[in-house]
Parts: structure tokens; C-alpha cells; sequence
């Protein structure tokens, strides 16, 4: 279906089109961005004139979609407001105080903005201290009933936080806890980061060779569902693992995979292929930083697609 007239977008929404119109263009404002950014202006403008207008049927869907994606995209905006402000605060009791009383961090956008600024910090001193921000946020999220107890997300972001901050043995009554979510989900991609976090967990309590194990299985089932993203990431997590356990063998084995995976190579672009070389390379010559695999994986998370302006250049130590 083309895309939809401002004209008749704004017929269709204010009620004035058939059933059969209705779904038609419901199914696809629903998949096209453009569409839903012009249906969002429209509805807002629809809605000054009729305070009391609601969607029926297929368009109930519509207005209910705009709307969450807009109470996202403030809650958005607030938690890096929020965020700056709480960093500026001089004590890190101060800034834990903040994150346990204020309404705006007890949002998933601040949750999400804090474990992003967790993954891109080298210091672990303060990677510390902002997972136990992140614990704090979602412990106010539950007492709040803003998520579930018994929410698989709620406790694959618990592990993950305990994990952080060395607290194996926490992490893994918590697991224990989701782990029966994980393996009754029905969409395969939860089921997979399930057992991703899960090699994480026995990494951390110091069975490596399971946990090694473990990722390598992760990848083959990323590669079976063809959920690529995933698989170059987790490729990418996997290198890192074990350039940090000093074992480069097992790092350009890793890249190898990457390159020869018949999967994975039909899908890679020239420009990625051309980073999984480079990364060979600096496996070979144990020449590669984590700050620099930090700034791989943001590449990796944007363009595992399609190449970018700037191919990533993999500078030796």
C-alpha cells in the first residue's frame, strides 16, 4: 500500500471512512514510520476539535500505538533531562538519594539511559556505582507496579545489574526465578537472550568453560532463527570475552566465524566484513582496547545492515 494522503488520513481518523478503508490503512500507519509521524500530527489536531474522539475498531490500535509512542517519547526526553541534572549533583549519595525519590527515574527510558552509560563506561569503579542506580530504578519501578514481579524483563535486567556488580550468587537466585519465563517464552529471540545471560551468569561464578560453551550456542541458535543483528553482537561480545581472558587464539577463531559463516557472510556488507578482518588482525597482534570494542558494538548495534558514511577503523596499540 502507498502512502496515505494527508487529506484522507485525517477523513479516516476523524471516523468518516468505511470499516474495510479503516483497516486497510490501520495495517499500514501501523508498519510505516511516516505515516504514524503524519497520523500523530493529525490526531492531535483531530483531538483539539473533539476532545472525546476515540479510534473504533482497527483505528483503536492506531491512536493506542501513537499514543504510547509519544508518553515514550517524553519519558524519553525527561530521563536525559533528569539524568543530566542528578549528575551534576556533588555526592554519589546524592545522586543515589535522587534516583530512589524521583518519579522521572523510575521510568524503563532511565533505566535503558542509565545501562547505556553503564556499557560505555571504563572505569570499574563507576560502572559500579551506576548498575546499583540501575538496581535502585527498577526496585522503584516494582514498588510502583509500573512493572510486573514476575516480569521476565524486570528480573533479565536484575541478572544482568547483580552481574555488574560481582554479585554472582544474587544474580542467580534471581535467574532461577526467570529462568522458567525464559524457557516457556514463545518467541525464540527471549528465549536465546535467556541462555546469553545465562553463559554471563556462569561466567561470572567461574565455570568458563561452560560459559564458553554456552555463547557459542547462543550464536549458532542467533544464525538458526536468523536473528543476524544478534549474532554479529554477540560475535562481538564473545571477541571481547576472551581478548580480556588474553586468549587470542580463541579471539581470531571468533573473527573467522564472523568471515566464514555461510549465514552470516551472505548477509554482511563489504564494510563489515572488512571490520571482522581488521579485528583478525588485532587479535593476532594483541592490539585491541575495550574502549574501542565499546565503540564497535554502537557500530555494529546502527549498521550491522547497511555500511555507514565512515567505515570503523580498528587502530593497534
Amino acid at each position: 500500500m502507498s502512502h496515505l494522503g494527508l487529506e484522507a488520513l485525517r477523513r479516516i481518523l476523524g471516523g468518516e471512512g468505511g470499516a474495510r478503508e479503516a483497516e486497510n490503512a490501520a495495517e499500514h500507519v501501523v508498519s510505516c514510520d511516516r505515516c504514524r509521524a503524519l497520523a500523530g500530527t493529525l490526531l492531535e489536531e483531530l483531538r483539539a476539535e473533539s476532545p472525546g474522539l476515540q479510534g473504533e475498531g482497527s483505528l483503536q490500535l492506531v491512536f493506542d500505538l501513537i499514543d504510547r509512542e509519544r508518553q515514550w517519547g517524553v519519558e524519553s526526553l525527561a530521563a536525559i533531562a533528569e539524568w543530566a541534572e542528578l549528575r551534576h549533583l556533588p555526592s554519589r549519595r546524592g545522586q543515589r538519594d535522587r534516583v530512589r525519590m524521583t518519579k522521572a527515574c523510575h521510568t524503563i527510558a532511565f533505566f535503558n539511559l542509565v545501562l547505556s552509560e553503564l556499557n560505555e563506561e571504563s572505569s570499574w569503579e563507576e560502572a559500579e556505582f551506576l548498575a546499583g542506580l540501575a538496581l535502585l530504578s527498577i526496585e522503584a519501578m516494582s514498588q510502583r507496579q509500573q512493572i510486573g514481579p514476575v516480569s521476565h524483563d524486570d528480573l533479565l535486567l536484575r541478572v544482568e545489574c547483580l552481574i555488574e556488580v560481582r554479585k554472582p550468587v544474587e544474580a542467580l537466585q534471581v535467574f532461577r526465578r526467570c529462568s522458567r519465563l525464559f524457557i516457556a517464552n514463545p518467541r525464540a529471540r527471549m528465549r536465546i537472550r535467556g541462555r546469553f545471560t545465562g553463559a554471563r551468569l556462569l561466567d561470572a561464578l567461574g565455570f568458563k568453560p561452560q560459559a564458553e560453551r554456552l555463547f557459542d550456542e547462543v550464536i549458532d541458535r542467533d544464525v538458526e532463527h536468523e536473528l543476524y543483528k544478534d549474532a554479529f553482537l554477540d560475535l562481538l561480545y564473545l571477541y571481547g570475552y576472551h581478548v580480556q581472558a588474553g586468549d587470542l587464539e580463541k579471539a581470531a577463531r571468533v573473527c573467522q566465524r564472523a568471515l566464514t559463516d555461510s549465514a552470516l557472510s551472505e548477509v554482511a556488507h563489504e564494510q563489515l566484513r572488512d571490520l571482522w578482518t581488521q579485528l583478525l588482525a588485532a587479535a593476532q597482534r594483541r592490539a585491541i582496547s575495550q574502549d574501542l570494542l565499546r565503540d564497535l558494538r554502537q557500530y555494529l548495534s546502527v549498521h550491522w545492515k547497511h555500511p555507514a558514511a565512515s567505515p570503523p577503523v580498528v587502530a593497534f596499540r
